[in-house]
């Protein structure tokens, strides 16, 4: 009996250490920063990122002209570790106080960098894709795969306190 009672205190116990560590922050926001910020948050307001829940996975869509670019990110580029290589990658960090994501999205893979290098305005297409593949994974912890219009994903998982 005193056996069954530790294991069960043993294994509530990891069940509520995995709950503050997953379980995302009440209150968060999707931030977008980065190169085409102002298109792409023109296709995300038009849209209207308003969950059914109402509650949004803290997430920071990271936009770059060109992969290149992450080593101006120390902070994004420590957490890729040399593995964000596709068009998107979606690195969701555990930490204290729920879970935070983090996406970067290579600009350059969807012909945006061209788009940009020239001065013109991102193909509406990319935009549109980029957008709803943002509001998709801001309401959900686990929003699985985009759909087509993303050349190559890749979704990476960070542990807390560098783990």
């Amino acid at each position: 009996m005193g056996r069954r009672l530790i294991l069960l205190a043993g294994l509530t116990a990891i069940v509520v250490v995995a709950w503050v560590f997953i379980v995302p922050r009440a209150g968060g926001d999707l931030t977008v920063l980065g190169d085409g910020r102002a298109a792409i948050l023109a296709d995300v307001e038009r849209t209207g990122l308003v969950p059914q829940s109402g509650r949004i996975v803290p997430t920071e869509l990271i936009l770059l002209r060109r992969m290149e670019n992450l080593r101006h990110i120390p902070d994004v580029a420590r957490l890729c570790r040399g593995a964000c290589d596709a068009a998107v990658t979606v690195i969701r960090e555990m930490g204290p106080g729920g879970l935070r994501k983090r996406v970067v999205v290579d600009l350059g893979r969807f012909d945006g960098a061209k788009a940009l290098d020239t001065g013109a305005a991102l193909p509406e297409g990319m935009t549109r894709c980029v957008a709803a593949m943002a509001i998709r994974e801001a309401e959900s912890v686990f929003a699985g795969p985009p759909g087509g219009c993303v050349p190559s994903h890749r979704q990476l998982w960070r542990l807390p306190f560098g783990l």
